[in-house]
């Protein structure tokens, strides 16, 4: 209130005007060209999925290979899978941007090296499995969730003995109960010292509902959303 009552200012008057667009679209003209080449093509086939971090772009292809890109468009790293395991169906970066993880259409992960340009471990072999669908890291921690389309679900920790990477597994979910798991999220907080971060909450969502759990220190459902 200004000059004795009679004039009222409201605080949407002193704010920033509000942007015309909230979004704005920009193509990525070089790296569609690198993707549209019939050498690329014939190497690679064709793009699957893809990941955006910060300061980097991944694109998985249908031949098993992920290529890397910086947000200048241009190429860093080209990361083939080890073993055949068909097309790349998810991506994630650990947030630092030093690691990759990839899944692929017959099951199985690999963990890469972005920063050395090479897969240090990778799981599953030709023998065909469940496609793996969804895959995301555990914020800065050593371990990512797995989800396959048969509504298995993983935490994968990976360590380093001896010079060599060892991956474990911990079961979350079987598949036989929920069905297929549409959707996953880790919630870890990106400081340590955050309230829930040694609890490491995930969220989840099958057909008709949303979990939400804790990993530590023993795995438990905190809330369930029917949806």
């Amino acid at each position: 209130i200004v000059g004795g009552g009679t004039e009222r200012r409201h605080m949407s008057q002193t704010t920033h005007p509000v942007p015309e667009r909230l979004v704005r679209h920009e193509p990525l003209t070089l790296l569609s060209a690198s993707l549209s080449e019939g050498e690329f093509h014939q190497v690679a086939g064709l793009p699957s999925c893809i990941a955006v971090h910060p300061k980097l772009i991944a694109v998985g292809s249908s031949r098993g290979f992920v290529f890397v890109y910086d947000h200048f468009q241009g190429l860093v790293a080209t990361l083939p899978s080890p073993v055949d395991r068909g097309s790349v169906t998810c991506i994630d970066f650990l947030p630092s941007g030093e690691w990759l993880a990839a899944g692929y259409q017959w099951g199985g992960v690999t963990l890469f090296d972005i920063l050395n340009r090479r897969a240090v471990k990778s799981t599953g072999g030709k023998t065909a499995q469940p496609a793996t669908s969804v895959i995301r890291f555990l914020g800065a921690r050593n371990g990512f969730l797995v989800a396959s389309v048969k509504g298995k679900v993983d935490v994968v920790h990976w360590n380093k003995v001896l010079g060599f990477y060892t991956l474990e597994w911990f079961p979350v979910l079987d598949g036989t109960v929920l069905g297929p798991v549409l959707a996953l999220a880790p919630l870890v907080p990106s400081t340590p010292h955050h309230p829930v971060y040694d609890v490491t909450p995930i969220a989840f969502s099958a057909a008709h509902m949303t979990y939400i759990c804790a990993l530590a220190p023993k795995q438990r459902v905190l809330f369930r959303l029917q949806r």
